[in-house]
């Protein structure tokens, strides 16, 4: 006990009492390892937290940290010598592009900034900041071609999205130096064809997003050699027909979204050839029945979007061949009843989208036999209580959407009580 004692009054009298003990009570929250030592700290909720920032120094073992609305730019500088962080979070700060500079002597996996810094300068400062890593997610960044050029600093990066941003094609440009890239979001940027020309220079692109960019069909010829890619969204473009056509060498296609573009049924004659399709989405564009028999060869397609297009019972029968569909979408097209019985012959369905559809009962009643269904989607139609008995026998199902139907709040309530591990929306 004499011992114990000594070893108490000599760590006090040479300063060695534990760091970690005057953040009790601070109010801020506190992560520790298996040997007590404080390894993260979140003081979003901490009075005067700014206060508190000098003595984090003290703390060798602290990786993450959560900063909150009294931390400003001039704070940040007390974070110079905790050299060991990893992770830090400033969402909720009021901290701006100027005062990141502060964070130039880390060496961060991960930062999470506040809007006001996710600027040009911003990611300037976020670089020095951060250890090299090959995933950057710079999406609704108010970033311009200038900003984007400090990314060449960044040889190894490997996943980039710019979705969002005012970057355009002398940004893109910069962009084309970083030959490793495999995944690449302009999508919502002001890429135009003139910045196509640069992503020619990407030969591992896999995954490529250019929706609601101003990409027309001279655009779509420079992608023609990135035979590597995988996924393509060309939603909300000005492609049309021509564009596809383009794209006929691009055969190892995985994914491919045209929803909202002018392609008619001739341009989906040349996705007959990407054999290894597994999700299409074609919806609100000008195809109809015609069009889907072009579909056939496609057969190890999962998913497939048909929302908005001017098709009918008619069309569907061309999708027969397509038997390992799991998410359909039909909604908002001219299907009726009797087409619902080419849908119910799909073994693997279990997303199914049949909003905005004259169907009645009728058509429910054939949906009795899809067991493998799990979600399904039937609002904005003229069903009725009589044809949710027909749901009964859907032991998979786990979400159901009714509204905008003829059913009831009895009716709806008697199918819960048949479907108990179902969600069902009325």
């Amino acid at each position: 006990m004499r011992h114990k004692l000594l070893v108490c009054i000599s760590l006090v009298f040479c300063g060695c009492t534990d760091p970690s003990a005057q953040w009790e009570g601070t109010g801020a929250t506190i992560v520790r390892n298996s040997r007590g030592a404080i390894v993260g700290i979140n003081l979003t909720n901490t009075a005067g937290a700014n206060t508190h920032l000098p003595a984090l120094a003290g703390l060798p073992r602290l990786t993450t940290l959560t900063l909150g609305a009294s931390v400003g730019d001039k704070e940040l500088a007390h974070l110079k010598r905790v050299t060991q962080l990893q992770k830090l979070y400033l969402t909720e700060t009021r901290v701006t592009d100027a005062g990141l500079m502060h964070l130039r002597a880390l060496n961060l996996s991960h930062i999470d900034l506040p809007s006001r810094a996710r600027t040009d300068l911003g990611l300037k400062h976020m670089l020095s900041a951060l250890a090299p890593a090959d995933a950057l997610n710079l999406t609704d960044w108010r970033l311009t071609d200038q900003g984007v050029s400090e990314l060449r600093r960044w040889p190894q990066l490997r996943q980039l999205s710019l979705k969002n941003t005012t970057v355009g094609d002398v940004g893109v440009a910069s962009i084309a130096q970083l030959r490793r890239l495999e995944y690449l979001g302009l999508g919502g940027t002001q890429t135009t064809d003139a910045g196509m020309i640069h992503l020619r220079e990407l030969r591992a692109l896999k995954r490529l997003f250019l929706s609601g960019t101003a990409v027309t069909n001279d655009g779509m010829e420079n992608l023609s050699g990135l035979l590597e890619l995988e996924r393509l969204t060309l939603e909300g473009t000005a492609i049309t027909d021509l564009g596809l056509a383009s794209l006929q060498t691009l055969t190892g296609l995985q994914r491919l979204s045209i929803e909202g573009t002018a392609v008619t049924n001739a341009g989906v004659a040349y996705l007959a050839k990407m054999v290894n399709l597994e999700v299409l989405v074609l919806a609100h564009s000008r195809v109809t029945d015609s069009g889907l028999a072009h579909l056939r060869r496609l057969s190890n397609l999962r998913s497939l979007g048909l929302g908005g297009l001017e098709i009918t019972d008619q069309g569907l029968r061309h999708l027969k061949p397509l038997q390992k569909l799991e998410h359909l979408y039909l909604n908002r097209t001219r299907i009726s009843d009797a087409g619902i019985a080419r849908i119910a012959r799909f073994p693997r369905l279990q997303l199914l989208y049949l909003s905005a559809n004259p169907l009645t009962n009728a058509a429910v009643a054939q949906l009795a036999d899809v067991r493998s269904l799990e979600l399904l989607y039937l609002n904005s139609t003229l069903i009725s209580d009589q044809g949710l008995k027909h749901l009964e026998n859907l032991p998979r199902l786990k979400v159901l959407v009714l509204t905008d139907t003829e059913t009831t709040k009895e009716g709806v309530a008697k199918l819960r009580k048949a479907l108990a591990g179902c969600v069902i929306h009325h």
